[in-house]
């Protein structure tokens, strides 16, 4: 074993071989290779960056490609950690649980990496070949033991049983992903990727790009061009091959994905994430696995069986689900949460959108009075008065009478001694929004009167149909001037002793809780 020189480094296929570093969600940190072998494309062994028992996906990974390690880091073309999507050929390289790989696991032992940067311009790339058949060529790599890129000439053997070659020789640890290379009429190709070696350092097995592993390279090398876009958006029926794996697409804190006919899953990784489905929201199966959520379209080859992995929303193309609003509403208490409901109702007469209640539930962790938060909805329908029927020129006893109309249900207004009273208040300097807050906690105060106890009753069921819409199910439309619309149609549907009819109008069967 021998290293590379620095001059060496600076030409391919040298400076296509990559340094790659891994932290795991468990905190581990591990060290491998990798080559790059397209525009944005690096290949590499899915153990280099999937391993269960350390928690799934590595949380970050940094490839730098002609990188030196001894005596001081070198990444003079850079280092780059933007993977926008991993191709893997198997969903767990460990089929059988015990961490180490068998013949038959090495043999699936890949993954390609596609990136945001095309890399490729900078490092430059070594193209694949499906060679199969006995190789010369040499195994290249950053074994731990080793003093920079090392390089080992080689005599490669083609398994009889499997998709492997077997060398005598090894780079050890350190080296995983790393590339098995074959010159022929002066141009150097990858064969194979390092996938498992012995501790004596005297056996290798590499992954072959031979028989079926050549089409699944083909393919996960034209999908993942997508990523380089800004959009996540392959072409759904380009690429058979990768269907035999796994596509996990990997968020910024900021990306847009957009589903297609193979089984995939998004990991969002904090921020805002969104994964955009073809259909309308009914025609998906939503539901729980751990902390993850799992959208099942129903309509063959179109979406697929996807996983959401910490990400914000799922859009349709009639609704939209924010995914962490249920986890959200816990973070303040009940009777806030039902208060902010309550306002809605009060206001508009409308059942919230899930996106606009998980605000005001932002707002109300982060020290928002009730009050303040009613005030800064007064503010907000100023800004919708076809809508929501409040100007800034209405008089103080319209205003008073459209509050009773919209949460009370009573089409006549208030009574004359309840309009004089919340005029007066309103002349003393008492917000509008305040005015509101207690106007409806003041009917809710009368549940199981004779008299107005059917008022409570109305609230409390427009409260809960609310509930089932906004937190439970995590809907809302995909234009303000829809929620608006279909908000008021659900909430009017609401009586004193039936939601019924509201549920039918939401259209969505309840077979989801972001509550889990």
């Amino acid at each position: 074993m021998y290293e590379i020189t620095d001059a060496q480094r600076a030409t391919l296929p040298y400076s296509s071989i990559c340094y790659v570093q891994c932290v795991w969600p468990d905190g581990f940190l591990t060290r491998a290779s990798a080559v790059v072998v397209g525009p944005n494309d690096v290949l590499t062994a899915e153990h280099v960056v999937f391993d269960a028992n350390h928690g799934g996906y590595a949380l970050s990974i940094t490839i730098s490609p002609g990188a030196d390690t001894y005596p001081a880091f070198d990444a003079s073309l850079g280092s780059y950690s933007d993977v926008g999507v991993i191709f893997t050929r198997t969903a767990n390289w460990d089929s059988d649980g015990d961490g180490l790989l068998t013949s038959a696991e090495s043999q699936s032992d890949l993954a390609l990496l596609g990136l945001r940067t095309p890399i490729g311009n900078v490092s430059g790339f070594t193209p694949v070949t499906p060679y199969a058949g006995d190789v010369s060529g040499t195994i290249d790599g950053y074994p731990a033991r080793g003093t920079g890129l090392m390089e080992e000439a080689v005599m490669a053997q083609e398994s009889p049983y499997w998709s492997v070659y077997n060398v005598d020789a090894s780079l050890g640890p350190g080296a995983s992903g790393s590339p098995l290379l074959q010159t022929v009429n002066g141009v150097t190709y990858v064969v194979g990727v390092l996938s498992a070696g012995d501790s004596a350092l005297t056996f290798s097995t590499y992954a072959g790009l031979f028989g079926s592993n050549w089409q699944w390279v083909l393919d996960a090398m034209r999908a993942d061009d997508g990523v380089m876009t800004g959009v996540q958006l392959p072409a759904s029926s380009a690429f058979p091959g990768a269907a035999t794996g796994v596509v996990t697409y990997l968020g910024t804190g900021l990306d847009i994905f957009r589903s297609t006919s193979l089984d995939e899953t998004y990991l969002g990784r904090g921020g805002t994430d969104s994964v955009v489905f073809s259909g309308n929201r009914a025609d998906y199966q939503l539901q729980h696995s751990g902390s993850d959520v799992l959208v099942d379209d129903s309509v063959a080859g179109r979406d697929g069986d996807d996983t959401l992995a910490d990400m914000t929303h799922a859009v349709f193309a009639d609704m939209n689900v924010n995914l962490r609003v249920g986890a959200d509403s816990q973070s303040i208490s009940a009777w806030d949460l039902k208060l902010l409901e309550d306002l809605y109702v009060g206001f508009f007469n409308r059942i919230p959108e899930a996106d606009g209640l998980d605000y005001w539930i932002g707002q109300v962790r982060a020290g928002q009075s009730i009050v303040q938060v009613a005030d800064n909805f007064y503010a907000a329908a100023l800004q919708y008065p076809a809508q929501t029927g409040y100007s800034n020129s209405m008089t103080s006893a319209d205003f008073v009478n459209l509050v009773y109309r919209s949460s009370l249900g009573r089409p006549d207004g208030a009574d004359p001694q309840g309009l004089q009273f919340w005029v007066d208040a309103l002349a003393n300097g008492t917000s509008r929004g305040y005015v509101v807050d207690e106007i409806v906690q003041t009917a809710l105060s009368l549940k199981g009167d004779a008299t107005w106890g059917w008022v409570a009753d109305l609230l409390d069921n427009k409260a809960a149909v609310a509930y089932r819409f906004a937190v439970q199910m995590g809907l809302g439309y995909n234009s303000p001037q829809d929620s608006i619309a279909h908000g008021i149609q659900i909430a009017s549907a609401v009586t004193p002793t039936s939601t019924a009819e509201a549920i039918v109008l939401i259209g969505v069967p309840d077979t989801f809780s972001t509550l889990g």
